[in-house]
């Protein structure tokens, strides 16, 4: 057996194995951030808890059935965190609440000015919080619109 008649052989076994490599790079997890699989109940839409949404992505808070869509980030001013500022800079989000059908209104909610105020607004009896808004920025990197995760707070006031 000569190396004309292997050749065949052995390119049609790297083909295949190039292929498995490449089919399983192309599998993808589960990116949903609204729900976390650990133990810790502060990641579920409960009145009161913790959750994250991702630009465009809704959720139903529990047990009075607010919904909230993430609508987009109006502002990022925040300093890098590879960068010394003078001023630290704010971020700012617009989000959709909606409740027992009724279109509560769009709110735009800002961290890391000196008001924490315009961290948290009421609507119809009930104060939503924006606790982050993730990634941070850094100087080498543009954040997309899709990269954003906020975490937020509803409770009744």
């Amino acid at each position: 057996m000569n190396l004309c008649d292997i050749m065949p052989r052995i390119t049609f076994f790297i083909c295949i194995m190039l292929l498995i490599v490449f089919s399983l790079g192309c599998i993808d997890s589960d990116k949903s951030p609204v729900s976390s699989n650990n133990d810790d109940d502060s990641s579920l839409p409960i009145l009161g808890n913790q959750f994250n949404l991702k630009v465009d992505q809704t959720i139903t808070v529990k047990p009075d059935n607010i919904i909230v869509k993430f609508l987009s980030v109006t502002g990022d001013s925040r300093c890098p965190s590879d960068v010394v500022c003078v001023w630290a800079g704010q971020v700012s989000i617009l989000i959709n609440v909606t409740k027992n059908g009724e279109n509560l209104g769009d709110i735009t909610l800002t961290l890391g000015v000196s008001n924490p105020d315009l961290a948290v607004k009421n609507v119809s009896g009930y104060n939503v919080k924006v606790v982050a808004v993730n990634p941070y920025p850094i100087s080498t990197h543009k954040i997309e619109p899709s990269e954003y995760i906020v975490t937020l707070i509803v409770s009744k006031s």
